[in-house]
């Protein structure tokens, strides 16, 4: 196959330099956000600011500011990266249809969040599932452009999952054991730090889960853990693999002397410990649902190896097989649950099935626009089965959460777009330019250096800077251990490069993963959990991306119109998710605390039209 130019305009153009460097403005912003995001524990939804607060310091983290400043941060990327395409003579735009796709859900979604409930948590989750969503499809515009920044990707995800592997074994051995024994020290003091009484169902369930061994990672939930681990892990094989594959390649040009070291053997080691710790840590979150989708993805990822070919042939008829098999699986779910009033697998998912049987009937009452995003509760209470002593705040389920959240058409809009995005990422890969080159010496460093500040700025935002020695273990030792394992993963032996990562074996490794993380979201909502949706969308718009059809190229005056009608209206969006999501919190959030804010956007009409409001939360 021929192979493609990545360079739109001579080196020396300033236009082109400009489109550059915006490009990179806009890929370091996602994946700040990306990286920032798993090391919070963001919710879809309001929860219990008391419980969240930290223990020491009396400090609750300011939730909402975050996700509507994350949301602001994904929509001015994508405005960065189209003014990017508009300094450029000719560009080649992918993924039109899922653009389409994505407009049309995010109109259907909106009337439906301002007919919500809660119209602020409403318009809240769907700004943040736009942007989100948005910042899948211009990376894969990105690494469609330049292969080098799926390499990019790939360390990146492995040194995420070489942390959560660290801070999992950390939890299991230190942290839990500490926290029970404290604890147990006090009963009384530690339940009055939440503003818990004894005895209440609150604090049982409070103490239920400060006595869980399971470790959560830095997301607080065991199950969304191990469903980030799972993709972590996928990347962190695929990474190892191709190491591995560089390192004999090497040792057969150039053998090594007797006695000498051959480093790109010795880099390809230590990248086999980014493999094991995410499976150690998927393994210490006790998820059975994650441990079964890691182990899916394993077989499916192996049975696919050893038939690569014989499927490359008949692609379309695999994947239409394994729609069928999705399909059967589903609807025999359904018919065993509806004759027996519970799945196989215990009372796990007996009360999984209670969840979707009174979801049927909040679909039902808005069954065109939906209750909204972080509105479940809401819809989902008046249709909870009598058996049912829970009122959740998720169905734990993609299908369900999505038909609930957005409505029929807008939910199978959302679904469609799952499925492009998982078929997508089958298609062959066209042979790199010989003109790409991944980011090595200084730029390699440099993207070290973003992504280690935005671990260390996450955790600092999170918990909270005001002792020492919570600033010390709770915000420069994850950064610290987040970069020593980025440079391992960069580090090829002889310099920092990741050139070596990008060929089919780390993407084949990480498409398992991601249908891996799909199929586990059929019993947890980590789609709808902002880290963990965040690090999905961007992987899986990168994994489409490397296979991306050319494109159709837009080419001198007409190219710059079209750019510049996407940036115009991307930097509309950024606006207005400033004024109608940034802005209101911002103002309270820091010095009137959550009471307060609560009068000002009833004020502004932005909050809840039920009684309880933020107050109540």
């Amino acid at each position: 196959m021929k192979p493609r130019r990545q360079r739109d305009a001579p080196a020396g153009d300033p236009a082109a330099q400009a489109a550059r460097w915006l490009e990179a403005l806009a890929l370091a912003t996602i994946l700040a956000v990306a990286v920032g995001r798993a090391f919070m524990a963001e919710q879809s939804f309001r929860g219990d600011r008391d419980i969240v607060r930290h223990a020491g310091a009396g400090y609750s983290a300011p939730e909402e500011l975050i996700r509507a400043s994350c949301t602001v941060a994904l929509l001015a990327a994508g405005a960065v990266w189209a003014v990017a395409q508009a300094c450029r003579r000719r560009w080649r735009p992918r993924g039109i249809i899922a653009a389409a796709s994505l407009a049309a859900w995010a109109g259907l979604a909106l009337a439906g969040s301002l007919r919500a409930v809660d119209v602020r948590a409403a318009l809240l989750g769907w700004g943040e599932q736009a942007s989100i969503l948005l910042a899948g499809l211009v990376v894969l515009n990105l690494v469609a452009a330049d292969r080098r920044r799926w390499g990019l990707l790939l360390a990146v995800l492995a040194a995420l999952g070489g942390t959560l592997g660290v801070k999992a074994v950390s939890q299991a051995a230190v942290e839990n054991p500490m926290t029970v024994a404290t604890f147990d020290q006090d009963r009384a003091g530690q339940l009055a730090i939440p503003g818990l009484r004894p005895g209440t169902p609150e604090a049982r369930l409070f103490e239920s889960r400060l006595r869980d061994p399971a470790a959560t990672g830095f997301g607080g939930l065991s199950n969304v853990t191990a469903s980030l681990l799972v993709i972590a892990l996928a990347a962190a094989v695929g990474v190892a693999d191709e190491r591995f594959s560089r390192a004999r390649a090497a040792r057969r040009e150039a053998p090594p002397g007797r006695g000498e070291v051959h480093l790109p053997t010795v880099s390809a080691v230590l990248v086999v410990g980014l493999a094991v710790l995410p499976a150690a840590g998927l393994l210490l979150t006790r998820s059975k649902g994650g441990i079964a989708a890691a182990g899916l993805a394993a077989v499916g990822g192996t049975l696919v190896a050893w038939q690569r070919a014989a499927l490359a042939r008949r692609r379309r008829a695999a994947l239409a097989a394994a729609a069928v098999g999705v399909v059967a699986v589903v609807v025999a779910a359904g018919v065993v649950g509806s004759a027996t009033g519970a799945l196989p697998g215990g009372m796990s998912m007996k009360i999984r099935w209670e969840y979707w049987a009174g979801s049927a009937g909040a679909v039902r009452d808005a069954p065109l626009l939906g209750a909204g995003c972080g509105n479940f509760t809401h819809a989902y209470l008046p249709h909870r089965l009598p058996p049912s002593a829970e009122s959740p705040k998720t169905a734990h389920n993609v299908i369900v959460d999505a038909a609930c959240a957005f409505g029929l058409p807008a939910a199978a809009i959302y679904l469609g777009l799952l499925a492009w995005a998982m078929a997508g990422m089958t298609r062959p890969a066209p042979e790199p330019s010989a003109g790409e080159a991944a980011p090595t010496g200084a730029a390699g460093v440099w993207w070290c250096a973003v992504l280690t500040w935005s671990v260390v700025a996450a955790r600092l935002i999170w918990v909270g800077g005001h002792e020492p020695l919570l600033l010390l273990l709770e915000a420069i030792l994850p950064g610290t251990v987040f970069l020593v394992v980025l440079l391992i993963a960069f580090w090829t032996g002889r310099r920092l490069d990741v050139s070596d990562l990008t060929g089919p074996a780390s993407r084949l490794a990480v498409g398992a993963g991601l249908a891996g993380f799909v199929a586990h979201n059929m019993l947890t909502y980590s789609l709808f959990r902002p880290a963990t949706a965040t690090i999905f969308w961007v992987t899986a718009g990168a994994a489409v991306g490397v296979g991306a059809a050319s494109g159709r190229k837009l080419a001198g005056a007409r190219g710059v119109l079209v750019a510049v009608a996407i940036a115009v209206g991307l930097i509309v969006a950024t606006v207005a998710a400033g004024l109608w999501l940034w802005r209101p919190v911002y103002q309270w959030a820091p010095a009137s605390g959550w009471k307060s804010g609560s009068r000002y956007l009833a004020a502004r009409g932005w909050a809840s039209r039920s009684a309880a409001g933020y107050s109540s939360q």
